[in-house]
């Protein structure tokens, strides 16, 4: 069975310079990690859908960059 980031863990990856970003095309595989910049190659971690909600709708993370098809969130902490 596959064991989903939690949101403390998607919080700490951030944190240590992680990337979070969200796939907005519609057969998108939704949101992942991803240790080096976007199109970078780099260690990837995928992050269910209900938990990147979760973080947006609680006001943790934000979006940063809209661009398309892929956007950049960020902790609003950082910003």
């Amino acid at each position: 069975m596959l064991k989903w980031i939690t949101a403390k863990e998607i919080i700490q990856k951030m944190k240590e310079g992680w990337e979070l970003n969200w796939d907005t095309h519609f057969d998108s595989r939704g949101a992942w990690l991803q240790r080096d910049r976007l199109g970078k190659g780099g260690d990837i971690i995928a992050v269910h859908t209900s938990t990147f909600r979760a973080l947006v709708r609680k006001g943790l993370i934000i979006r940063v960059d809209n661009g398309f098809p892929t956007c950049k969130y960020d902790l609003r902490e950082k910003l």
